[in-house]
């Protein structure tokens, strides 16, 4: 997932992986890459003069990560797709406990026709 912002004409650059890489990036230079798994963190980045803020929050009842430059909301939310899916599937119109069911049953009926297919070759 990638985000951009302009921060005084340049652009800062979010990039987070779902394995739980990010990076940030501004005007071409990497500020800072690490992996975490932190839930809830706020990190502070002096950018030519300017503080700029990233803010996550990563929580069942609030998704959120938002951008600021000194002190002011620049992107209420950096990633308004992936924001929309866990929506969606919360509200029980994405992932659904019947369609967990349904995979895990086909799955298995997968698993058992490989398993006779090599018993039969034995």
């Amino acid at each position: 997932m990638e985000s951009t912002f302009e921060v005084n004409g340049k652009v800062f650059k979010v990039i987070f992986s779902m394995l739980g890489h990010e990076k940030y990036i501004f005007n071409g230079n990497i500020l800072l890459s690490r992996w975490s798994f932190k839930f809830k963190d706020r990190l502070s980045f002096d950018c030519d003069g300017n503080k700029v803020e990233i803010d996550v929050s990563l929580s069942r009842e609030n998704w959120a990560v938002r951008a600021f430059v000194n002190g002011v909301v620049v992107k209420e939310e950096l990633f308004p797709e992936l924001k929309s899916k866990i929506e969606r599937a919360k509200n029980g119109k994405g992932i659904t406990i019947f369609f967990i069911i349904k995979n895990l049953i086909l799955w298995l009926i997968l698993a058992v026709i490989i398993f006779m297919i090599f018993q039969i070759i034995k």
